[in-house]
């Protein structure tokens, strides 16, 4: 019985060493069967370059697409940032293709109408040049003598007949004569306005001493004034009968009178224009060869240069005033009055004093700096610096000379010859007799 149990035990143990042995032997089978089914569950790991797998179940797919939906309507419901593009509806599409079509259709347009003006204006200036250069070409083409305005006159009178050419039919004449009819043909009057040279000249003739002398010689008042007449002319002061009625025609009447020419011509150059036109704005719109045309008969000299001053004179006193009148200068005082006239341009100072001097009834001196710079030069009235003082001076030197003439000269003379700076001394008429001369 002892052996059967000993024999029994022995292989029971060795079974169980056999299903230990078989057990430990598969474990490690078992572990990794476990770890590779883990392993198939777990999700890839995500590799740096790899994409998700677009597969996706039903449901995963229905959540995304509701998610993109509430997504795009609530980034609709935001207000645009600054700077931001709202991208265009499918609906307005169309509208914002028109607007951007209209807008690069205004822009070309724009475009076109800059460079057409600009076109123009080069096209403006290069003509303004080309008449610029054309008339400095003609001006120098032109003698530097002057035709005188009867000449002119006179030529037009024999082209009267309309042939051109001069009323005797040669080719000379017809050269001659073209282009100086002043009515019928107004576009060839500026032809005769170069030709007799708009340029206001000066009436101060040129003058130039044989001789000056070791030492200036003394003159007295009416030697002086006699010397200035000689060269200059008188200023006539019109007849108290037939006299002007008002400033404005005084100051007609100055253009005509000052520079050698009567009180009669100058008074009937005066009434005729004033007859032969209706009204002021009658004569203001009138060209000077008009005005020559009815003052041709009379002995004036530089006939068109004066009636170019009368109308630019009454221009001038229409735009300043609103009206042709002048009578205001009586309300100033009378150191003032001559100041006033001096704002107009068409008024040379010698003009501008004699005026002043009509107001005043021409009587006595009135005080001017270029009279007071000359005899004081000259060395008739004493050197001083106060106005009163040197009027009380001259008027007490030059007593029992024509005042009137003698101011207007010695005014020119001051004004152009003897002026304060650099004084022309070997041009002027009484170089022989100015203790300041410098020569």
């Amino acid at each position: 019985m002892a052996t059967k149990k000993s024999a029994s035990g022995s292989k029971s143990k060795t079974r169980a060493t056999t299903r230990k042995k078989t057990t430990a032997a598969r474990k490690p089978t078992a572990r990794k069967a476990t770890a590779k089914k883990a392993a198939a569950k777990k999700p890839a790991a995500k590799k740096p370059g790899a994409k998700k797998p677009t597969a996706k179940p039903p449901a995963a797919k229905k959540a995304a697409a509701g998610k993109a939906a509430a997504g795009k309507a609530s980034a609709a419901k935001k207000p645009a940032g600054k700077g931001a593009k709202r991208a265009p509806s499918a609906g307005k599409t169309g509208t914002a293709a028109k607007l951007l079509a209209r807008r690069s259709e205004r822009a070309r347009t724009a475009a076109k109408a800059a460079k057409s003006q600009e076109r123009k204006t080069t096209q403006g200036k290069a003509a303004a040049r080309r008449t610029t250069t054309r008339k400095r070409t003609t001006s120098r083409k032109r003698s530097s003598t002057r035709v005188s305005t009867a000449q002119l006159v006179g030529d037009a009178m024999e082209d009267e007949d309309g042939d051109g050419d001069g009323g005797d039919g040669g080719d000379g004449a017809q050269a001659k004569g073209k282009g100086l009819r002043l009515r019928s043909q107004p576009v060839e009057v500026q032809e005769i306005d170069v030709r007799i040279g708009r340029a206001r000249k000066s009436r101060l003739p040129e003058f130039s001493a044989r001789s000056f002398g070791k030492s200036p010689k003394k003159a007295t008042a009416k030697e002086i004034q006699a010397l200035l007449l000689k060269h200059l002319g008188r200023c006539a002061v019109p007849p108290k009968a037939g006299a002007p009625e008002n400033l404005v025609q005084m100051g007609i009447y100055c253009f005509f009178a000052v520079g050698g020419t009567s009180s009669k011509a100058a008074i009937d150059a005066m009434r005729r224009l004033i007859d032969n036109f209706p009204d002021w704005n009658e004569f203001r719109i009138s060209d000077a060869y008009e005005l020559v045309e009815i003052l041709e008969d009379l002995p004036i000299e530089h006939l068109f240069d004066r009636c170019e001053q009368v109308l630019e004179f009454v221009n001038e006193v229409y735009n300043d005033r609103n009206f042709v009148e002048l009578e205001y200068l009586r309300e100033y005082p009378v150191e003032d009055r001559p100041a006033m006239l001096g704002r107009y341009q068409s008024l040379p100072p010698s003009y501008a004093h004699f005026l002043a001097l009509a107001i005043q009834d021409f009587e006595g001196f009135l005080f001017h700096y270029s009279w007071a710079r000359v005899v004081q030069r000259l060395g008739l009235v004493p050197r001083s610096g106060s106005p009163k003082k040197l009027v009380a001076a001259a008027d007490k030197a030059f007593e029992g000379c024509d005042t009137v003439s003698l101011q207007v000269d010695l005014i020119d003379l001051g004004e152009e010859i003897c002026t304060s700076k650099n004084p022309n001394c070997k041009g002027c008429y009484l170089v022989l007799n100015c203790k300041g001369r410098k020569i």
